[in-house]
C-alpha cells in the first residue's frame, strides 16, 4: 500500500513549512531515511527524509508551495501501484457532513428576553476546513471564513487563502443600507452667497523629474528571516531597554596584566583584556545580583 508523506513538525511551534525544491522527480526510487525534499521552516532550511521504502508515485507539493502540518506532500509505493489519498484530517473529531437547511432552533427564556435563533449558518462556521494558523488570522481581523475559498487539500483554507482574501471579488455580496437614515442626514437647504471672483493662481513652475529608472524592488523575506524580524521586534517591543555607559581608567588593570602574564610566560600562558573584564563583572554581580534580573511579562527575574 502506497505511503502519503507528510508535513513533518520540526518544531513545538511550527504550524506549516515551505517546500524549497524536491531533490527526488517523480518515478524516481527512494531509499528509506533518504532526503528528497528540503522544507523550509521559520528557524531553518532542512532536508525531509522518506521514511519508506519505494517508487516516488506523486508529488502533490510543488516546489514555493506552503503546507500545513500533516498535510500530504508526496506518495511514495510500489511501480504501478494505485494512490488512494487519505480523507483530509477535519478540525474537530468527527468528519465534516454537508450543510442542510436545518429548522431554526428557539431558545426559550423569560417573557422579557428575546429569544435568540441558531441556524445551520451558525453551526457550519465550526465545521470549516482551515488549519488552526488560518483560524486565527481570521479571527484577529475579523473575517468570516465562510466567505474564504480554500486552496489546500480537499478544499482546506490556508493561511495564504485568508492573507489573499479579497472581500471585493465576492460575488453576491453588499452592504445594506436604510434609505430614510441616508435621507435623514441630508443637509437642509441653505441660501449659498454669491461666489467670490478668484484670483488668477500664479503660475506654477515645472518640478524636474529625474531621468534615472527607478531601480527599487522588493525582496521577499525566507520564513527564517521572518521569524527572525518577528522576535527581534517583539524583544524591542515587549522588554523594557535602557542603557549606561562609563568611561574607566584601566591603567592599573594593564600594569596589573603585565606582571601576570611575566609569571605565566614560563607556563605558556597569558590573560588578556576580557579576562579582567570578565572578572571584574563576575565579582560585580555577586555584589549587585539585581543588575542580573531580567524583565518577564509583570515582573522582574
Amino acid at each position: 500500500m502506497a505511503t502519503e508523506l507528510k508535513m513533518p513538525q520540526m518544531g513545538y511551534d511550527m504550524e506549516e513549512g515551505t517546500v524549497i525544491r524536491w531533490l527526488k522527480e517523480e518515478g524516481s526510487p527512494v531509499s528509506r531515511n533518504e532526503a528528497v525534499a528540503e522544507i523550509e521552516t521559520d528557524k531553518a532550511v532542512v532536508e525531509f527524509e522518506s521514511e519508506v521504502e519505494g517508487i516516488l508515485l506523486s508529488i502533490v507539493a510543488t516546489e514555493g508551495s506552503i503546507v500545513p502540518v500533516g498535510e500530504t506532500i508526496a506518495v511514495v509505493g510500489a511501480e504501478g501501484e494505485e494512490i488512494i489519498f487519505d480523507s483530509p484530517s477535519p478540525v474537530s473529531e468527527s468528519d465534516p457532513q454537508p450543510i442542510q437547511n436545518a429548522e431554526p432552533i428557539s431558545v426559550q427564556g423569560s417573557d422579557s428576553e428575546t429569544p435568540e435563533i441558531v441556524t445551520s449558518a451558525v453551526l457550519a462556521a465550526d465545521r470549516i476546513l482551515a488549519t488552526p494558523v488560518a483560524r486565527r488570522i481570521a479571527d484577529e481581523i475579523g473575517l468570516d471564513l465562510l466567505a474564504v475559498s480554500g486552496s489546500g487539500p480537499g478544499g482546506r483554507i490556508t493561511k495564504k487563502d485568508v492573507e489573499n482574501f479579497d472581500p471585493d471579488q465576492v460575488p453576491g455580496q453588499s452592504i445594506p443600507y436604510d434609505e430614510s437614515v441616508v435621507d435623514s442626514l441630508t443637509e437642509p437647504e441653505i441660501e449659498v452667497p454669491a461666489p467670490v471672483e478668484s484670483l488668477a493662481p500664479a503660475p506654477v513652475s515645472e518640478v524636474p523629474t529625474s531621468s534615472l529608472p527607478k531601480t527599487d524592488k522588493k525582496e521577499p523575506l525566507t520564513r527564517m528571516r521572518q521569524q527572525i524580524a518577528r522576535v527581534t521586534v517583539k524583544s524591542k517591543t515587549e522588554k523594557p531597554h535602557f542603557y549606561v555607559s562609563a568611561e574607566i581608567d584601566m591603567t592599573r588593570a594593564m600594569s596589573l596584566r603585565r606582571q601576570v602574564n611575566e609569571q605565566l610566560s614560563e607556563e605558556g600562558l597569558r590573560i588578556t583584556v576580557n579576562d579582567l573584564v570578565v572578572k571584574a563583572c563576575v565579582a560585580s554581580l555577586k555584589k549587585y545580583p539585581k543588575f542580573n534580573a531580567y524583565y518577564e511579562d509583570d515582573g522582574i527575574q
